[in-house]
């Protein structure tokens, strides 16, 4: 490689570091406000925010728990959307971002996407930042929060290899990706229809909807 160029993996690094940095900040920002059960109800964001929905009905109620206290439903929530808003779509971002480019960073390289040695790093540096800065955050909840991120991330991960695996594994029975992030159905049905026309023998793409009552879940299969 010549000098000059950056590695992608290195890129990729800087990416999860910059967004991990904002995140411990914004996570200090959300421990000043108790847990806000109203943002994790069906119906508070729109269909164009189905990602985002589903993150509040699902990792997001177990980080706010670890960084917040319970003050019930009686107290004023208005600044605490705001707040939870922006905070959901920086780890939306987050996840997905770096979850996709190291997935497809390391799959076709045959290098292992899970290192529990590099995650433990990244918390160490996050609590050193969270100390240096005086943002008064538990180290063992800083802990909890990063990892329900990285399991996420990991989660997307494992979404985008069975999705580019098709081009290497489709053929052999049926072959299904799951999501629950109606925004993503579309990008993935349109890669796996032009992955599915490489396979001798003709294959089709189809989408099914199951509807989970607080989210819908999309199930991709190539026949």
């Amino acid at each position: 490689m010549n000098p000059k160029e950056i590695d992608p993996i290195e890129e990729i690094r800087d990416l999860a570091e910059a967004y991990d940095t904002e995140i411990l900040r914004m996570f200090a920002t959300r421990a000043k406000y108790p847990a806000n059960p109203e943002v994790y109800r069906t119906g508070k964001f729109s269909r164009k925010d189905s990602c985002m929905s589903a993150y509040a009905q699902g990792f997001y109620p177990k980080l706010v728990s670890a960084l917040c206290w319970d003050a019930g439903d009686n107290y004023p929530h208005v600044n605490v959307h705001d707040v939870d808003k922006e905070l959901l779509k920086k780890l939306l971002e987050r996840t997905s971002k770096v979850g996709v480019a190291i997935a497809r960073y390391k799959y076709p390289r045959g290098l292992p996407i899970h290192v529990p040695e590099i995650e433990r790093a990244k918390i160490t540096k996050r609590i050193a930042q969270a100390n240096e800065e005086r943002l008064g955050l538990d180290p063992d909840v800083i802990g909890y929060a990063f990892r329900l991120i990285f399991n996420e991330t990991k989660r997307i991960e494992d979404v985008v290899v069975k999705s580019d695996g098709f081009r290497k594994k489709a053929g052999g029975g049926t072959k299904l990706v799951k999501t629950d992030c109606a925004d993503s159905v579309e990008r993935l049905k349109a890669q796996l229809e032009m992955e599915a026309e490489r396979i001798e023998g003709g294959h089709s793409v189809g989408v099914s909807e199951e509807n989970l009552g607080f989210v819908k879940r999309y199930t991709i299969t190539l026949y």
